[in-house]
């Protein structure tokens, strides 16, 4: 069957980590967890809508996986209605689910998909996650007989017509005809939800389109904080062990949901609280504490870092400080003492959330001493001299000088 991933290019919202489709989670790269995924719920063919700038990263990834995938370029910018009109029409001959790139699900609903597409009576197919708390999104109305009647689009919280919010999930019957109708919205109006009313001019027509309420977990990723709570939903599914290869100090402790990766290696005093992950060849060092936190692999987590609820890419190095609710890419080089602040004096949210650090781009060199204001953003490549107390977002490539005289 045939699956159609929505892989889009680069997000200014995720800004300053790199492409969030290639963010490495448990060592592999978000696109290559979804392609998995898919293929193992019975999805055989594949159509990957990606931006001209990642297309060589996508075609190196499908060719590693030998995969049959069709790689279409997104001609413009313009979210989903853009993507759907690229594809060429002749590879939409057959039923296809069409999904995000990112959002990620539990495997029984991908089953259940490919289930329900063999035998689709409807002309489509989306799927309603059941929300306990409001979320800014599109809301499904139901019929009696589970019938899509209506999106309301970021409706007030005391407006909700239901408690199912639509996710990027849609089953369609004959892809090519939805295609067409997208056309046909396009041609008279310029608007960002032109898939979304496709959708209702469906139903207007007569067609009709199932809702499959979904219970599970989704977790999508749309600023850098998301790949974290994803990170932890992928180790929480995931079956804790420590590697034979691992070398644990006997000293150690390793607490609650943990999984260690070849050769990684936990020194004498160090605690680990799960959720967790260490990467292969990571080493933690003497007297550090990993606190519900993920670390790639071939990472340096130097004597007496604390490091909580926070996301560390691969290659990368710390010395020593603290490291609270942050975001951290590839080869970012933290020297002795970094410190970051993740709350406010106030108490008041940060992006919506009671504790946010420093999120810090791929390549970037930090001094020593550094300490960061909560919720700052790091542009990639930029270099932070010592003693620095950073206050604002810094952009890609930057230099800063400590406001420090050194002798020299």
């Amino acid at each position: 069957m045939l699956a159609i991933v929505l892989v889009g290019g680069e997000s200014s919202r995720m800004k300053p980590i790199s492409n969030k489709n290639f963010i490495k989670f448990q060592s592999k790269e978000l696109l290559q967890h979804r392609l998995e995924a898919l293929q193992e719920a019975g999805f055989d063919r594949f159509i990957l809508v990606v931006s001209d700038s990642i297309k060589d990263q996508v075609a190196t990834l499908v060719n590693k996986l030998q995969i049959p995938a069709h790689i279409v370029v997104q001609a413009q910018k313009g979210g989903m209605s853009e993507a759907i009109l690229s594809i060429p029409s002749e590879l939409l001959n057959e039923p296809a689910l069409v999904v995000s790139a990112n959002d990620s699900v539990e495997p029984f609903l991908l089953q259940e998909l490919k289930i329900q597409g063999g035998k689709l009576d409807h002309d489509a197919l989306i799927v309603g996650k059941q929300m306990e708390e409001y979320f800014p999104g599109g809301y499904l109305t139901v019929n009696d007989d589970q019938t899509l009647a209506n999106i309301v689009e970021k409706p007030e919280p005391q407006n909700t017509p239901s408690d199912l919010v639509n996710i990027v999930y849609h089953m369609f019957r004959k892809p090519d005809q939805f295609q067409d109708l997208i056309k046909q919205i396009k041609s008279g109006i310029e608007s960002d939800d032109v898939y979304e009313q496709a959708l209702a001019e469906l139903i207007k027509s007569g067609g009709q389109i199932k809702v499959h309420p979904y219970k599970g977990q989704w977790q999508a990723v749309k600023y850098p904080w998301h790949a974290y709570d994803k990170f932890k939903m992928y180790v929480e599914n995931s079956q804790a062990k420590i590697d034979p290869s691992a070398d644990i100090h006997p000293t150690a402790v390793i607490e609650g949901h943990v999984i260690v990766e070849a050769n990684a290696k936990i020194d004498a005093n160090a605690v680990i609280k799960g959720p967790a992950f260490i990467g292969a060849n990571t080493i933690v060092g003497v007297g550090s504490l990993i606190n519900q936190s993920f670390i790639e692999h071939d990472c340096v987590i130097g004597f007496n870092t604390e490091v909580s609820r926070s996301l560390i890419q691969e290659y990368s190095t710390t010395h020593g400080g603290f490291l609270g609710d942050s975001i951290i890419g590839r080869n970012v080089w933290l020297a002795h003492g970094v410190v970051t602040a993740n709350m406010r004096l106030d108490k008041q949210a940060i992006q919506d959330r009671a504790k946010l650090g420093v999120m810090i781009g791929d390549d970037a060199v930090i001094g020593i001493g550094v300490t960061f204001m909560p919720g700052v953003k790091i542009g990639a490549e930029s270099t932070i001299m010592p003693h620095t107390v950073v206050k604002s977002d810094i952009e890609p490539g930057s230099t800063i000088k400590s406001p420090i005289n050194y002798i020299r």
